[in-house]
């Protein structure tokens, strides 16, 4: 589980332990694709953006690491995140849930690319909305 203090929402301070753990079992409750989403965002301190941006190939559980990419200064750069293995298990996870191994880790309607950081940031509204967490 992430650290609570860490995590904000949208317009708000730092959201509450209670509020964490009702957010991740309403994300459960949706589906496996959004609570990895969630998960994976809140173990990795990625942002949406870098969320929809990674393929199954971007982790190296061997190394240890996760490809991340980001914009720094307007330049595209690749950074290389040291990961704990229970993000590697949830990566399994995913891939045992979808059937997929290779390509966008959440793609989009056209397989061929990624959903959209706007479709990713409406899976984290449902989310909070189920878990009756308001975001404004």
């Amino acid at each position: 589980m992430p650290q609570e203090s860490s995590w904000k929402l949208k317009d708000r301070k730092n959201i509450k332990p209670d509020e964490v753990s009702r957010l991740f079992t309403a994300a459960k409750k949706s589906s496996t694709r959004d609570y990895i989403m969630l998960a994976l965002t809140a173990n990795m301190g990625l942002r949406v953006g870098e969320l929809v941006q990674l393929k199954f190939e971007d982790f190296l559980p061997q190394q240890g690491i996760a490809l991340v990419k980001t914009l720094k200064q307007k330049e595209a750069v690749v950074d290389e995140l040291n990961v704990d293995k229970g993000v590697f298990e949830l990566v399994d996870e995913w891939k045992k849930s979808s059937g997929r191994t290779r390509g966008w880790l959440f793609p989009g309607k056209n397989p061929e690319k990624p959903i959209t950081t706007r479709g990713a940031q409406k899976i984290f509204e449902k989310a909070a909305q189920a878990a009756g967490i308001e975001t404004e």
